[in-house]
């Protein structure tokens, strides 16, 4: 299960990812928002994803890179915050987060184990 809510005074999007959710429903969730979404400068995401269990891998970042690209056609730069726990997607996020960095994408994700840290981050412009 996927849930979203956009705060606009904040600029941001707030999402919780529960339960077992795979890479076609993430898709899905993402195409959504981004017809939603008016576009800005720099749209902030607040993604919860500890209670999450993917079925998918890394032979998604493929998709998932193409996915944030189309982002990046309606939006100056992308802060991206997410919040999980388990080991093995900490490594996933962490290996998407490292190729967005090698293309200088203006997208920016990071993996945080609170939301107070990703909050933080999330609204800071460092």
């Amino acid at each position: 299960m996927i849930e979203s809510h956009f705060d606009k005074e904040k600029g941001v999007l707030y999402t919780v990812v529960q339960g077992t959710i795979s890479a076609e429903e993430m898709k899905r969730h993402s195409d959504e928002w981004l017809e939603k979404l008016e576009p800005m400068a720099t749209l902030r995401i607040m993604e919860d994803s500890s209670a999450a269990r993917p079925t998918f891998g890394t032979e998604m970042i493929d998709t998932f890179t193409e996915t944030q690209k189309r982002f990046l056609n309606k939006f100056n730069v992308v802060r991206h915050a997410v919040v999980m726990d388990d080991p093995v997607k900490v490594a996933m996020a962490m290996l998407f987060d490292w190729i967005m960095k090698k293309k200088k994408s203006a997208y920016k994700m990071k993996v945080f184990s609170s939301l107070k840290s990703a909050e933080h981050w999330l609204m800071s412009d460092k």
